[in-house]
């Protein structure tokens, strides 16, 4: 050890200094690491796919972890767990969707299960028979973009990307409408029925889908009917048998067609409403939205009267009977017969929307229009209800019978005839025959009392003589005259005498024509109360 100089003490050696390193090498295998676990945390979340909810009704078919979810038969989803919703109505079922179907899920997305199962005219989901039931969706591109979804108790019967319009109807009948029937334009399917339902009133109502470019084949007009059955008619060409093919016979469908008319075919917008006729032939028969409803109350009979009998136009339909009703007064003892009818104007070609609460039937009766009752069926005694003009009829004003507007009747044709008939009769029944007759009998005892007259014969001498007295070409014509006046007056006084058959065949005469209008009366009066004996005859 040396020591240092001067102080006898041993050196001590001095320690060099120098920088200290900036980065550890020991920290390049945790940096390493985390960029790592960074790279491998973005790419699970980026190649994972979103996790949806879908609730069905039921959970029949699916399976946790094994059920899929499939486009166009291409998985794209699996289902991780199904579990019942908190009100237990409804099953939950949580899916993994692929990361490629993230810009698909939006709203109007639509999910259902697919199953084994027989449709109108086809058989869908065949395979499942042996994979089992999957999941099928019908993803959109467009709204906004959710993770929760309510599925489809029924698989849609067209595809998202079928082209086409689709429009509602209704119906009375079921007839052979099927979700999925097919829809006919002579004899070619261009549709389907898309879903129906039956309302609290009765009627059903759906909606059809109609493929492009057929769907430009529907106008306002056209008319709907129902396809399934045979339609057979005997008319006066002979027997006429029509059906759209042997296929709509097993599996059912409707039909359509746009018939010529008067008016121009319009063209239509999505979601406009037809009506589908129980077949082709009830199609000629048009139904009509717009109806107005009023009270006719007659004061005669109505036999061969019934709901259904129509009210008609100049021969021509514009309503029928809907309800028949007896009203009495018992402090009057005076009797009515309240009629409803239904008037449908749109039968009347530019009266689509009279005014409502019998506005029309207004303008109608001051115009001098009457209901009156005819008849319309001489085999059957039916009767119809027709608007008659009357000229020169007072206005009469519309009243109200239980809510409802009355119009205006007018005793029926019969009826009329009758009273016509009646006061005739009574006019002859007031004709005093018998006085007639004796003042007859005088008038003839008079004419024969003034032809035996002596002094009537003596002029017709002095006349003669006269005559005599004329010249040779004068008197024998004056003489021929005479001879011609006295051969009239005998002939008179045979033809005029009390006892003469022309005086007993003329007095026959007076009274038979007397009974022959008791006769008259009588026998109007019956047809009155029988009109059908015309068809019948006398009841024994």
């Amino acid at each position: 050890m040396n020591e240092r100089p001067g102080t006898g003490s041993p050196e001590i050696a001095e320690a060099a200094m120098g920088e200290k390193p900036k980065f550890s090498l020991v920290w390049v295998v945790p940096i390493v690491a985390a960029i790592i676990g960074a790279w491998l945390v973005y790419k699970a979340i980026t190649e994972e796919g979103p996790t949806i909810t879908i609730v069905f009704e039921t959970g029949d078919g699916l399976t946790a972890g094994k059920t899929k979810i499939k486009y166009r038969s291409v998985e794209v989803g699996a289902v991780e767990d199904i579990e019942l919703s908190k009100d237990l109505k409804n099953v939950v079922v949580t899916a993994k969707m692929s990361p490629g179907a993230r810009d698909y899920l939006r709203d109007g997305t639509r999910f259902w299960v697919v199953r084994a199962r027989v449709t109108a005219g086809e058989v869908q989901g065949l395979g499942t028979l042996l994979s089992g039931a999957y999941i099928g969706i019908a993803p959109r591109t467009e709204g906004s973009k959710k993770r929760d979804f309510v599925g489809l108790e029924k698989a849609p019967v067209i595809g998202a990307d079928q082209e086409g319009r689709q429009f509602k109807f209704t119906s009375r009948e079921l007839g052979s409408l099927a979700i999925g029937a097919p829809i006919y334009f002579r004899q070619f399917t261009v549709g389907r029925i898309l879903d129906f339902r039956l309302g609290l009133d009765g009627t059903i109502t759906g909606e059809m889908f109609i493929n492009a470019p057929y769907d430009q084949l529907v106008k306002e007009n056209t008319q709907f009917w129902n396809a399934s059955g045979v339609e057979a008619s005997l008319t006066a060409e002979g027997f006429h048998i029509d059906t759209e093919s042997l296929t709509t016979l097993l599996i059912g469908g409707i039909a359509f067609d746009t018939p010529k008319s008067l008016t121009a075919s319009d063209e239509v917008n999505e979601d406009f409403e037809f009506i589908i006729y129980p077949n082709r032939l009830a199609t000629l028969q048009r139904e009509y939205k717009l109806q107005q409803h009023f009270v006719l109350i007659f004061n005669e009979s109505i036999r061969g009267l019934k709901p259904g009998s129509p009210v008609e136009l100049y021969g021509l339909k514009i309503g029928e009977v809907v309800d028949i009703s007896f009203e009495a007064d018992y402090e009057t003892m005076e009797f009515h017969v309240p009629v409803l009818v239904q008037i449908e104007p749109e039968r009347i070609v530019g009266n689509k929307a009279l005014p409502q609460k019998g506005g029309g039937g207004v303008a109608l009766a001051k115009s001098g229009w009457r209901a009156q009752l005819a008849t319309g069926n001489v085999l059957t005694g039916g009767k119809v209800i027709n608007l008659v003009l009357v000229p020169d009829a007072e206005p009469a004003a519309i009243g109200e019978w239980e809510n409802y507007p009355t119009f205006p009747t007018i005793p029926s044709s019969l009826r009329t005839l009758a009273s016509d008939v009646g006061r005739i009769v009574d006019k002859i029944e007031d004709i005093p025959f018998d006085q007639i007759g004796d003042n007859l009998s005088e008038t003839l005892a008079s004419i024969n009392r003034i032809v035996s007259d002596p002094e009537l014969t003596v002029a017709i001498a002095s006349l003669r003589k006269m005559a005599d007295q004329l010249g040779e070409d004068v008197a024998p014509a004056l003489s021929a005259v005479l001879a011609k006046a006295e051969q009239t007056l005998d002939s008179a006084r045979s033809q005029i005498a009390s006892d003469s058959v022309t005086s007993s065949e003329l007095r026959r005469l007076l009274v038979e024509l007397g009974d022959t209008a008791q006769a008259i009366r009588t026998i109007v009066e019956y047809l009155e109360r029988h009109p059908e004996s015309l068809i019948k005859g006398k009841e024994e």
